[in-house]
């Protein structure tokens, strides 16, 4: 037990060390790719991704144009009985971020996406609610990557994911 305190002090100062030296995400555009899982609305959830193009505007605020697809899904939920479900998204979102430090930042964003569905029996189209929460490392002074929790909703259907990202800034 005293050797896992000594260890985990020794990765808390490193960690703020890290922190607290190198860069700070420039504004400017920049795109952004993420991979990730649906779940758990459908049982079995397939691949999650998705790519956004942005424009940081200050160092706390960012909007984004995305593309969204979830392309196998099984199981049960309100959109699906049995069987396979397709869901892609065009997604815009405004996004909030709080620098902690000039490599870390936590971040919120959110906005609609004009949706497509299809599963065995049917297909359509409609407006979902979209947003995720998460943390984003600045690894270089143009390379960023992340971690996040999403969630689309509507239509009496949610989808929630967790995803991977990796991000390059322009400017």
């Amino acid at each position: 037990m005293k050797n896992n305190k000594k260890l985990c002090v020794a990765l808390l100062a490193a960690g703020v060390c890290v922190a607290s030296t190198g860069y700070a995400a420039l504004d400017g555009a920049y795109t952004t790719t993420q991979v990730g899982v649906a779940g758990p609305v459908f049982d079995g959830a397939g691949p999650y991704l998705h790519f956004a193009l942005g424009d940081q505007l200050k160092r706390y605020l960012a909007l984004e144009g995305g593309v969204t697809a979830i392309p196998t899904t099984t199981g049960g939920s309100g959109w699906l009985d049995n069987g396979v479900a397709h869901l892609y998204s065009l997604d815009g979102d405004v996004k909030v971020m709080l620098p902690l430090g000039d490599r870390f930042n936590l971040y919120a964003k959110a906005g609609p996406s004009l949706a497509y569905f299809k599963d065995d029996e049917h297909d359509g189209a409609g407006v979902l609610a979209n947003g995720a929460v998460g943390v984003a490392f600045n690894v270089t002074e143009h390379w960023t990557t992340d971690f996040s929790v999403g969630a689309m909703a509507g239509d009496g259907t949610g989808v929630v994911t967790t995803q991977l990202g990796l991000g390059y800034h322009f400017a």
